[in-house]
């Protein structure tokens, strides 16, 4: 099922690439390209060929978009994968789309190291036994949502590896709880990687997101979007999580929410069980590696979407789910008796609360 929903959305979207005139595609690249450059940018598969997109894991709303082809024998010939940064030379000629027509480098390593990668199907996932901890000031110092990263630690303690599930109405600012936990991973946990995936985001949130996560890469869609680009940024992010994951690095994706894009996942494929499955399987990515690296994600949904909460806090998703209290006096804030974690015995052993 998931082969034929994910190919169904390469065939549509490579079909709108392959029906764009040459014109088009000179106001999609940069004029600051020039053949023979080296550039560098993230793989996203399309069928057997793809494209990269120059400095950035996938464009977000509103920005200028730089892609370079790459063809099919380029793919097999390096072992792509998708979320793969890759470096090289490209040729524009002839006015249309550049091809890359080198490669010199794939996620900093040589291409004939490329192809000693582990696969990331194959690492074996252990409990998150290290604490991202959240809480950065002492218990008397007052600072915006401090508070609130003091209760996650004490009651929902979030691990490497795990999938955390924060669940909130509809109308409230489930950015602002993002952005609180963006700034404290930076601090207290700076070897983390950072992705923040906002799907349906307001336009101011992006700036603001940026100054949280300085240190992170922002990726931001607004509601005007095509359903296949919400799934695309969504699809891309976590398998760039993976990658990094391959090579032993602690990543942590950040997103919000999972909601929409169980919702645009239904408007492409057509059917909503089939869609939430697919959101299940991005969200599931989440684990940590035996003697490796660690992929972390935090998802948001709303409180009012019954169906999606209880396949994603299921037995085999969520390790954590955070519930938003309402008569809580600082927003956003956490409901303590509806928010759990599994095996916390892990991060609290040795220290208690």
């Amino acid at each position: 099922m998931k082969n034929k929903f994910m190919n169904g959305i390469a065939d549509e979207i490579w079909a709108s690439l392959s029906a764009r005139d040459a014109s088009e595609w000179d106001l999609r690249c940069p004029p600051r390209f020039i053949t023979g450059d080296m550039i560098e940018g993230t793989f996203e598969a399309f069928g057997d060929a793809g494209v990269l997109h120059l400095g950035v894991t996938f464009p977000s709303s509103g920005c200028e978009r730089a892609e370079v082809y790459v063809d099919p024998w380029m793919v097999n010939g390096f072992g792509l994968r998708p979320g793969d940064r890759v470096q090289g030379e490209a040729d524009q000629t002839g006015g249309g789309m550049p091809k890359l027509q080198t490669v010199e480098a794939v996620n900093g390593l040589r291409p004939d190291r490329a192809w000693q990668r582990p696969d990331f199907s194959r690492l074996v996932p252990v409990y998150p036994d290290e604490q991202l901890l959240l809480s950065v000031t002492g218990p008397d110092e007052a600072v915006d949502g401090e508070s609130t990263m003091r209760d996650i630690d004490a009651y929902a303690p979030i691990g490497k590896g795990t999938r955390a599930l924060v669940i909130a109405p509809a109308a409230a600012d489930r950015a602002c709880l993002l952005a609180h936990m963006a700034a404290s991973i930076e601090t207290n946990n700076p070897e983390v990687e950072l992705f923040v995936l906002l799907l349906g985001g307001r336009n101011f949130d992006p700036a603001c997101m940026s100054a949280a996560a300085s240190g992170g890469e922002v990726i931001c869609l607004d509601r005007f979007e095509s359903p296949s680009r919400h799934v695309r940024a969504a699809a891309l992010t976590i398998e760039r999580a993976k990658r990094l994951v391959e090579l032993g690095a602690d990543v942590a994706v950040l997103m919000d929410g999972i909601t929409l894009l169980s919702d645009s996942c239904a408007r492409v494929c057509g059917d909503r069980r089939a869609a939430i499955y697919e959101s299940r399987l991005l969200f599931g990515a989440a684990r940590n590696i035996e003697n490796g690296g660690s992929l972390t994600i935090i998802a948001t949904a709303f409180e009012e979407r019954k169906d999606i909460i209880s396949i994603m806090t299921d037995v085999s998703t969520a390790s954590i789910r955070l519930t938003h209290s309402r008569l809580d006096n600082e927003f956003p804030g956490i409901d303590s008796k509806r928010s759990w974690c599994r095996r916390d015995d892990l991060f609290h052993r040795g220290r208690g609360l």
